[in-house]
């Protein structure tokens, strides 16, 4: 019996060593080893950040003093404008790209608005639906310059041209709005117009005398030629600052 109390004695030995021996490894790194090779695995991470918060400083000293999850959150507002900026540059992109094939086919271009004029003679309502068409819209003239820059390019072509003005009026009433819902500030009708007997809608027409051109018509028997307006888009124009 003795023999088998020895080996026993031997196995209990071993197992006090080895219990020994990992409290031995966990004393002296002050860890136990599991802990370790967690540690590890996120020094990249933690070297990551490192360098994100040393860019940060470098780029904007404003920044000193900060603590570090401070700085990594200023870090996190930063690629998110960043993200922003990057979609909104597509954009802008996309809509160059489109106005400058426009400019290639039959579309002018004056001021920050580009022009389309029709070569066939269509009703008011399918004059809309062929702007929207092309993400356009019938012509709206709010002030003086736009009306003598059409005026100008037409006269030699003596015909008449949806716009986008429309009484909305009813029971004898006038309420003139441009597609967008807006009320013109200025009004360039012919002498003795608009004649509500004669329609609802409005085409700039010829003969007239400048700055006198506009004619109140029918809207859905009456087919004239229209003319499409397509904004440049206002985001190409800002300019945006980055705040940290």
């Amino acid at each position: 019996m003795a023999p088998k109390a020895d080996a026993k004695g031997a196995e209990d030995a071993k197992g006090a060593k080895d219990a020994k021996g990992a409290k031995d490894a966990k004393d002296a790194t002050g860890a136990h080893p599991e802990d370790v090779r967690q540690i590890n695995k996120t020094m990249p991470i933690r070297k990551g950040l490192k360098g994100i918060e040393a860019e940060m400083l470098h780029q904007y000293p404003n920044l000193t003093g900060m603590s570090t999850l401070e700085i990594l959150d200023e870090a996190l507002k930063l690629s998110e404008i960043l993200i922003r900026q990057k979609r909104r540059n597509a954009e802008i992109m996309s809509d160059i790209l489109d106005t400058r094939t426009k400019l290639r086919g039959r579309w002018r271009q004056k001021f920050v608005n580009i022009f389309y004029v029709s070569f066939s003679a269509i009703s008011r309502d399918e004059c809309d639906a062929d702007c929207k068409k092309e993400d356009s819209e019938i012509v709206p003239i709010g002030d003086e310059a736009t009306e003598t820059y059409l005026e100008d390019m037409l006269v030699k072509r003596p015909r008449r041209y949806w716009i986008g003005l429309r009484n909305y009026g009813t029971d004898g009433n006038t309420n003139w709005k441009f597609t967008d819902g807006l009320q013109p500030k200025q009004t360039f009708w012919a002498h003795d117009e608009p004649k509500l007997h004669t329609g609802n809608c409005v085409v700039l027409g010829f003969p007239c005398t400048p700055l006198q051109c506009w004619f109140s018509e029918e809207c859905s028997q009456t087919k004239r030629r229209c003319i499409c307006r397509k904004s440049a888009k206002i985001r190409w124009f800002r300019t945006s600052s980055i705040n940290v």
